[in-house]
């Protein structure tokens, strides 16, 4: 793990090991035994952070890791210029949701139908589903 964390063209992986077999703490002996520049995310479901901050708590120095939790209501207030070393546990939900917002910011809308795309996917919407010049199916034309 230490070579893929050092391995600049990989930066990481996933450890998807069993339930029980120690992901938690092969990954905090990772964070402390390599030099890590930056926040590290760890991405799990929202029954297992806690369990997450608790173990970090547990089996790392007092101050060694700074571990914030990016998840609920107070999440846009956390920073990401700590001194130390930090680890960000947020949760699926979470990041599903952030990269739901941060793609709407792009998309634009329809002028026939008002549904919003992104550009790519609205000149395929256009051409084929939606507009005066759209090559519909002829099943489609029949439900039309």
């Amino acid at each position: 793990m230490l070579e893929r964390e050092a391995d600049q063209a990989t930066r990481g992986g996933i450890l998807a090991d069993e339930m029980g077999m120690g992901k938690t703490l092969q990954t905090i002996a990772l964070l402390l035994a390599g030099e890590a520049s930056g926040p590290t995310l760890v991405v799990c479901p929202a029954a297992a952070m806690l369990q997450w901050r608790n173990e970090i708590l547990r089996f790392t120095k007092e101050n060694s890791l700074q571990v914030d939790l990016y998840y609920g209501f107070e999440r846009k207030h956390l920073s990401f210029d700590c001194p130390g070393r930090q680890v960000v546990l947020t949760t699926y939900q979470t990041l599903e949701s952030d990269y739901r917002r941060e793609v709407n910011k792009y998309k634009v809308r329809c002028q026939w139908c008002e549904r919003r795309f992104l550009p790519e996917k609205l000149k395929y919407h256009q051409k084929y589903f939606c507009g005066p010049d759209a090559q519909r199916t002829e099943k489609q034309l029949i439900l039309t």
